[in-house]
């Protein structure tokens, strides 16, 4: 059986030449952070997401069917461009994925999960 939250969440997307994310749990608290043009921080928020919230993520998770993610996303012969990485482990269940220009089926609709245990903030 699930917890109502995960023992480990780290999440990242973006680029080197563009504004790039990530969200890290830290105890008990969702980090959130915006980077600018080279990686350089721009803007550091803190997020404590409700029960409500965490179990609406996990639903989220499970039927997007996350858990079943290729652990390696890559889009062969191009150079650059959006990397991200998730690695979630919420009970039993764990993922470590990550990807190159290439995305698994419902990514989007993951994205949208994740800005909504943020409260809104972006991820993308």
């Amino acid at each position: 059986m699930a917890t109502n939250k995960p023992s480990r969440l780290d999440l990242s997307i973006g680029g080197y030449m563009g504004t790039s994310f990530s969200v890290a749990l830290k105890r008990g608290v969702l980090h959130h952070v915006t980077y600018g043009c080279g990686c350089v921080p721009e803007k550091k928020s803190t997020v404590r997401p409700t029960e409500e919230q965490w179990i609406s993520f996990l639903a989220a998770l499970d039927s997007l069917r996350v858990w079943r993610w290729r652990s390696r996303h890559e889009e062969p012969g191009v150079c650059g461009g959006t990397s991200w990485k998730a690695e979630i482990t919420w009970g039993d269940k764990s993922i470590e994925t990550s990807g190159c220009n290439s995305f698994p089926r419902a990514f989007e609709a993951h994205l949208e999960a994740v800005r909504t245990l943020l409260g809104g903030l972006e991820f993308q």
